[in-house]
Protein backbone atom coordinates (compact mmCIF):
# COMPACT_ATOMS: atom_id res chain seq x y z
CA UNK A 1 0.00 0.00 0.00
CA UNK A 2 2.81 2.60 0.91
CA UNK A 3 4.45 1.64 -2.15
CA UNK A 4 1.14 2.67 -4.34
CA UNK A 5 1.25 6.21 -2.47
CA UNK A 6 4.87 6.68 -3.15
CA UNK A 7 4.32 5.99 -7.04
CA UNK A 8 0.62 8.18 -7.22
CA UNK A 9 3.04 10.52 -5.90
CA UNK A 10 5.71 10.02 -8.12
CA UNK A 11 3.37 10.07 -11.74
CA UNK A 12 1.33 13.01 -10.33
CA UNK A 13 3.98 15.44 -9.95
CA UNK A 14 4.91 16.72 -13.50
CA UNK A 15 1.52 17.63 -14.43
CA UNK A 16 1.92 20.31 -12.07
CA UNK A 17 3.83 21.76 -15.61
CA UNK A 18 1.40 23.36 -17.69
CA UNK A 19 3.67 22.73 -20.85
CA UNK A 20 2.03 18.99 -22.38
CA UNK A 21 5.18 18.61 -23.53
CA UNK A 22 7.46 19.16 -20.54
CA UNK A 23 5.01 16.91 -18.50
CA UNK A 24 4.97 14.07 -20.49
CA UNK A 25 9.26 14.23 -20.54
CA UNK A 26 9.01 14.86 -16.23
CA UNK A 27 6.79 12.18 -16.22
CA UNK A 28 8.78 9.68 -18.76
CA UNK A 29 11.76 10.37 -16.38
CA UNK A 30 9.94 10.30 -13.29
CA UNK A 31 8.56 6.35 -14.03
CA UNK A 32 12.01 5.50 -15.25
CA UNK A 33 13.17 6.72 -11.98
CA UNK A 34 10.54 4.92 -10.25
CA UNK A 35 11.18 1.83 -11.76
CA UNK A 36 14.93 2.03 -11.76
CA UNK A 37 15.18 2.60 -8.15
CA UNK A 38 12.09 0.05 -6.57
CA UNK A 39 14.00 -3.17 -6.89
CA UNK A 40 11.75 -5.74 -7.01
CA UNK A 41 9.77 -4.04 -9.98
CA UNK A 42 13.21 -3.15 -11.78
CA UNK A 43 13.89 -6.98 -11.97
CA UNK A 44 11.03 -7.81 -13.25
CA UNK A 45 11.16 -5.12 -15.68
CA UNK A 46 14.73 -5.31 -16.68
CA UNK A 47 14.59 -9.13 -16.56
CA UNK A 48 16.63 -10.97 -18.17
CA UNK A 49 19.02 -8.29 -18.69
CA UNK A 50 20.22 -7.83 -15.70
CA UNK A 51 22.77 -10.15 -13.93
CA UNK A 52 21.66 -12.57 -11.95
CA UNK A 53 24.35 -11.57 -9.21
CA UNK A 54 22.69 -8.02 -9.39
CA UNK A 55 19.54 -8.66 -8.54
CA UNK A 56 19.44 -8.25 -4.63
CA UNK A 57 21.71 -4.97 -5.13
CA UNK A 58 20.45 -1.55 -5.00
CA UNK A 59 19.93 0.45 -8.49
CA UNK A 60 22.27 3.09 -6.80
CA UNK A 61 25.54 0.72 -5.29
CA UNK A 62 24.89 -1.17 -8.97
CA UNK A 63 26.00 2.48 -10.60
CA UNK A 64 28.14 3.56 -7.53
CA UNK A 65 30.29 0.23 -8.13
CA UNK A 66 29.51 -1.31 -11.77
CA UNK A 67 29.78 1.78 -13.98
CA UNK A 68 32.74 4.07 -12.55
CA UNK A 69 35.95 3.49 -14.69
CA UNK A 70 38.40 1.68 -12.28
CA UNK A 71 42.25 3.31 -12.87
CA UNK A 72 44.82 1.18 -13.46
CA UNK A 73 47.33 1.50 -10.74
CA UNK A 74 50.79 3.27 -11.89
CA UNK A 75 53.73 0.16 -12.21
CA UNK A 76 51.86 -2.78 -13.30
CA UNK A 77 53.65 -3.47 -15.75
CA UNK A 78 57.09 -2.40 -14.52
CA UNK A 79 59.52 -5.31 -14.15
CA UNK A 80 60.50 -7.15 -10.96
CA UNK A 81 63.70 -7.36 -9.31
CA UNK A 82 63.66 -10.37 -7.12
CA UNK A 83 66.29 -9.90 -3.99
CA UNK A 84 65.27 -13.49 -3.24
CA UNK A 85 63.82 -16.40 -5.20
CA UNK A 86 61.57 -18.34 -3.23
CA UNK A 87 61.89 -22.28 -3.09
CA UNK A 88 58.41 -23.45 -2.36
CA UNK A 89 58.78 -26.52 -0.04
CA UNK A 90 56.05 -28.66 -1.57
CA UNK A 91 55.52 -30.93 -3.63
CA UNK A 92 53.13 -32.52 -5.79
CA UNK A 93 53.48 -36.02 -3.66
CA UNK A 94 52.03 -34.17 -0.87
CA UNK A 95 48.98 -33.42 -2.37
CA UNK A 96 46.00 -35.39 -0.76
CA UNK A 97 44.52 -37.15 -3.26
CA UNK A 98 42.56 -39.47 -1.27
CA UNK A 99 40.04 -36.09 -1.05
CA UNK A 100 40.43 -35.57 -4.87
CA UNK A 101 37.39 -36.71 -7.11
CA UNK A 102 38.46 -38.46 -9.76
CA UNK A 103 35.22 -39.44 -11.28
CA UNK A 104 35.89 -42.57 -12.72
CA UNK A 105 33.04 -44.23 -13.22
CA UNK A 106 32.67 -41.20 -15.94
CA UNK A 107 36.24 -42.47 -17.26
CA UNK A 108 34.73 -45.11 -19.68
CA UNK A 109 33.61 -44.34 -23.19
CA UNK A 110 29.95 -45.87 -22.53
CA UNK A 111 29.51 -43.56 -19.75
CA UNK A 112 30.73 -40.93 -22.14
CA UNK A 113 28.49 -41.82 -24.71
CA UNK A 114 25.57 -42.35 -22.17
CA UNK A 115 26.00 -38.64 -21.23
CA UNK A 116 26.16 -37.62 -25.13
CA UNK A 117 22.72 -39.14 -26.05
CA UNK A 118 21.49 -36.94 -23.33
CA UNK A 119 23.57 -34.14 -24.81
CA UNK A 120 25.31 -33.23 -21.23
CA UNK A 121 28.51 -33.47 -23.11
CA UNK A 122 29.88 -30.06 -22.54
CA UNK A 123 29.00 -31.16 -18.20
CA UNK A 124 31.46 -34.26 -18.83
CA UNK A 125 35.02 -33.72 -16.28
CA UNK A 126 37.24 -31.13 -18.23
CA UNK A 127 40.63 -32.42 -16.17
CA UNK A 128 41.78 -35.75 -15.35
CA UNK A 129 43.50 -36.85 -11.88
CA UNK A 130 46.81 -35.53 -12.89
CA UNK A 131 45.43 -32.14 -13.97
CA UNK A 132 43.21 -31.48 -10.39
CA UNK A 133 46.30 -32.48 -8.74
CA UNK A 134 48.70 -30.26 -10.87
CA UNK A 135 46.14 -27.33 -10.51
CA UNK A 136 45.52 -27.98 -5.93
CA UNK A 137 49.90 -27.71 -6.79
CA UNK A 138 49.95 -24.72 -8.33
CA UNK A 139 47.11 -23.29 -5.52
CA UNK A 140 49.55 -24.62 -2.62
CA UNK A 141 52.84 -22.41 -3.52
CA UNK A 142 50.92 -19.54 -4.51
CA UNK A 143 49.10 -19.44 -1.13
CA UNK A 144 52.17 -20.54 0.63
CA UNK A 145 54.32 -17.32 -0.99
CA UNK A 146 51.04 -15.18 0.00
CA UNK A 147 51.10 -16.61 3.83
CA UNK A 148 55.01 -15.50 3.90
CA UNK A 149 54.20 -12.07 2.94
CA UNK A 150 50.87 -12.12 4.87
CA UNK A 151 48.60 -11.71 2.14
CA UNK A 152 45.12 -12.84 2.70
CA UNK A 153 43.07 -14.22 -0.11
CA UNK A 154 39.51 -16.37 -0.29
CA UNK A 155 37.98 -18.71 -3.28
CA UNK A 156 35.70 -16.23 -5.66
CA UNK A 157 33.62 -17.37 -8.74
CA UNK A 158 33.29 -20.86 -10.60
CA UNK A 159 35.59 -22.17 -7.69
CA UNK A 160 33.88 -20.67 -4.82
CA UNK A 161 30.28 -22.23 -6.54
CA UNK A 162 31.94 -25.47 -7.24
CA UNK A 163 33.17 -25.53 -3.62
CA UNK A 164 29.70 -25.24 -2.22
CA UNK A 165 27.50 -27.35 -4.70
CA UNK A 166 30.57 -30.10 -5.88
CA UNK A 167 32.65 -30.06 -3.15
CA UNK A 168 35.48 -28.93 -5.44
CA UNK A 169 35.71 -27.89 -8.86
CA UNK A 170 32.56 -27.67 -10.96
CA UNK A 171 33.66 -30.72 -12.87
CA UNK A 172 33.52 -29.33 -16.45
CA UNK A 173 35.86 -26.22 -14.90
CA UNK A 174 39.33 -26.47 -15.17
CA UNK A 175 41.00 -23.66 -12.99
CA UNK A 176 40.92 -22.31 -9.38
CA UNK A 177 39.54 -18.42 -8.73
CA UNK A 178 41.28 -16.66 -5.96
CA UNK A 179 40.71 -13.01 -5.08
CA UNK A 180 43.07 -10.58 -3.43
CA UNK A 181 42.52 -6.90 -2.03
CA UNK A 182 43.80 -4.39 -4.63
CA UNK A 183 45.75 -2.30 -2.06
CA UNK A 184 47.68 -5.44 -2.19
CA UNK A 185 48.43 -5.46 -5.56
CA UNK A 186 52.36 -4.47 -5.98
CA UNK A 187 52.77 -7.04 -2.67
CA UNK A 188 51.36 -10.08 -4.57
CA UNK A 189 53.34 -9.21 -7.89
CA UNK A 190 56.44 -8.69 -6.00
CA UNK A 191 55.80 -12.12 -4.25
CA UNK A 192 54.55 -14.02 -7.02
CA UNK A 193 57.01 -13.05 -9.90
CA UNK A 194 59.85 -14.28 -7.42
CA UNK A 195 59.00 -17.92 -6.83
CA UNK A 196 61.29 -20.55 -8.69
CA UNK A 197 59.92 -22.23 -11.43
CA UNK A 198 56.86 -19.57 -11.69
CA UNK A 199 55.55 -17.05 -13.08
CA UNK A 200 52.78 -14.68 -12.92
CA UNK A 201 51.04 -12.89 -16.13
CA UNK A 202 49.91 -9.20 -15.54
CA UNK A 203 47.00 -8.68 -17.83
CA UNK A 204 45.79 -4.82 -17.81
CA UNK A 205 42.49 -5.52 -16.64
CA UNK A 206 44.02 -6.83 -13.72
CA UNK A 207 42.85 -10.49 -14.35
CA UNK A 208 46.26 -12.07 -13.34
CA UNK A 209 47.32 -16.29 -14.18
CA UNK A 210 49.81 -17.80 -11.78
CA UNK A 211 51.83 -20.73 -14.14
CA UNK A 212 54.50 -22.84 -14.39
CA UNK A 213 56.83 -21.22 -16.38
CA UNK A 214 57.11 -24.14 -18.90
CA UNK A 215 53.79 -24.29 -20.09
CA UNK A 216 50.46 -22.03 -20.17
CA UNK A 217 48.35 -24.35 -18.59
CA UNK A 218 47.62 -24.71 -15.54
CA UNK A 219 47.02 -21.82 -14.39
CA UNK A 220 45.41 -20.28 -11.27
CA UNK A 221 43.12 -16.88 -11.38
CA UNK A 222 43.80 -14.09 -9.48
CA UNK A 223 41.56 -11.23 -9.04
CA UNK A 224 41.21 -7.90 -7.47
CA UNK A 225 38.61 -6.14 -5.29
CA UNK A 226 37.91 -3.17 -3.30
CA UNK A 227 35.63 -3.05 -0.32
CA UNK A 228 33.26 -0.46 1.76
CA UNK A 229 30.90 -1.06 4.61
CA UNK A 230 28.34 -2.33 2.22
CA UNK A 231 29.60 -4.68 -0.51
CA UNK A 232 33.28 -6.09 -1.79
CA UNK A 233 33.22 -6.12 -5.59
CA UNK A 234 35.53 -7.09 -8.58
CA UNK A 235 38.56 -4.39 -9.98
CA UNK A 236 38.12 -6.34 -13.45
CA UNK A 237 34.97 -5.04 -14.72
CA UNK A 238 33.67 -8.14 -16.47
CA UNK A 239 33.98 -9.59 -13.31
CA UNK A 240 31.65 -7.96 -11.46
CA UNK A 241 28.81 -9.37 -13.00
CA UNK A 242 29.49 -12.15 -10.64
CA UNK A 243 31.38 -10.27 -7.86
CA UNK A 244 29.16 -7.79 -5.88
CA UNK A 245 29.16 -9.27 -2.58
CA UNK A 246 28.02 -8.07 0.58
CA UNK A 247 30.74 -7.33 2.57
CA UNK A 248 28.69 -9.24 5.91
CA UNK A 249 28.96 -12.25 3.69
CA UNK A 250 32.25 -12.36 3.49
CA UNK A 251 34.54 -11.04 6.27
CA UNK A 252 35.77 -12.33 8.68
CA UNK A 253 36.64 -15.14 6.24
CA UNK A 254 35.74 -18.78 7.45
CA UNK A 255 37.32 -21.94 6.31
CA UNK A 256 36.39 -24.86 4.07
CA UNK A 257 37.84 -28.22 2.44
CA UNK A 258 38.31 -27.64 -1.48
CA UNK A 259 39.13 -31.52 -2.91
CA UNK A 260 40.42 -32.24 0.44
CA UNK A 261 42.71 -28.88 0.67
CA UNK A 262 41.43 -26.47 3.54
CA UNK A 263 41.00 -22.97 1.74
CA UNK A 264 39.66 -20.06 3.04
CA UNK A 265 36.30 -18.68 1.83
CA UNK A 266 33.64 -16.23 2.48
CA UNK A 267 31.59 -16.09 6.04
CA UNK A 268 28.40 -16.89 4.40
CA UNK A 269 30.14 -18.82 1.01
CA UNK A 270 27.02 -20.82 0.52
CA UNK A 271 24.81 -17.66 0.25
CA UNK A 272 27.91 -15.83 -1.54
CA UNK A 273 27.57 -18.99 -4.01
CA UNK A 274 23.87 -18.69 -4.65
CA UNK A 275 24.11 -15.10 -5.24
CA UNK A 276 26.44 -15.66 -8.57
CA UNK A 277 24.30 -17.69 -10.70
CA UNK A 278 21.41 -19.56 -10.31
CA UNK A 279 22.32 -22.02 -7.80
CA UNK A 280 20.34 -24.98 -9.18
CA UNK A 281 21.11 -24.25 -12.89
CA UNK A 282 24.27 -25.89 -14.16
CA UNK A 283 25.78 -23.48 -16.87
CA UNK A 284 28.69 -25.14 -19.32
CA UNK A 285 31.45 -22.46 -19.33
CA UNK A 286 32.69 -21.77 -23.02
CA UNK A 287 35.03 -23.06 -24.46
CA UNK A 288 35.00 -26.19 -22.05
CA UNK A 289 33.71 -28.94 -24.00
CA UNK A 290 35.43 -31.70 -22.74
CA UNK A 291 38.69 -33.44 -24.35
CA UNK A 292 37.68 -36.65 -26.55
CA UNK A 293 37.78 -35.09 -29.81
CA UNK A 294 36.42 -38.17 -31.35
CA UNK A 295 33.85 -38.49 -29.28
CA UNK A 296 32.54 -34.87 -30.28
CA UNK A 297 33.11 -35.61 -33.88
CA UNK A 298 30.83 -38.88 -33.60
CA UNK A 299 28.23 -37.35 -31.25
CA UNK A 300 27.98 -33.70 -32.15
CA UNK A 301 24.75 -33.11 -30.58
CA UNK A 302 25.95 -34.28 -27.50
CA UNK A 303 27.30 -31.16 -26.99
CA UNK A 304 24.66 -28.54 -27.64
CA UNK A 305 23.03 -28.51 -24.58
CA UNK A 306 24.87 -25.32 -22.47
CA UNK A 307 23.00 -24.98 -19.32
CA UNK A 308 20.14 -27.63 -17.64
CA UNK A 309 18.44 -28.14 -14.28
CA UNK A 310 21.40 -29.31 -11.72
CA UNK A 311 19.14 -32.31 -10.29
CA UNK A 312 19.18 -33.87 -14.18
CA UNK A 313 23.36 -34.40 -13.41
CA UNK A 314 23.19 -36.16 -10.41
CA UNK A 315 23.38 -39.51 -12.37
CA UNK A 316 27.06 -38.10 -13.21
CA UNK A 317 27.95 -36.19 -10.36
CA UNK A 318 26.76 -35.93 -6.50
CA UNK A 319 24.87 -32.09 -6.09
CA UNK A 320 24.76 -30.63 -2.98
CA UNK A 321 22.57 -28.01 -1.43
CA UNK A 322 19.93 -27.40 -4.28
CA UNK A 323 17.38 -27.42 -1.79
Amino acid sequence: MRLLIVASKVLAWPFRYKSQTAAVTLCFIALLSFVLFVVPLRNVILYPAIEYAWREVNTYDLIRIHFVQETIPHGVFNSVSCPEIFKPRITKREINISGVFSYEHLLSRDAQVVALRKGHGRFLPAIDMNQKIENLYLYKVAVLALKRVGLQHFLVAGSLLGLNRHKGFVPWDDDLDIAVSLDSWELVKQTLCCIDGFELIKEHVLHWKFRFTDRIYPFLDIFFYRMDEDYVWAVTHYTRKTFIYPTSYVFPLSESTFEGIKVPVPRDSLSVARRIYDYSICKAFKGHIGRNFSLMESYPQGYSVEEVPCVELTYMYPIYHLT
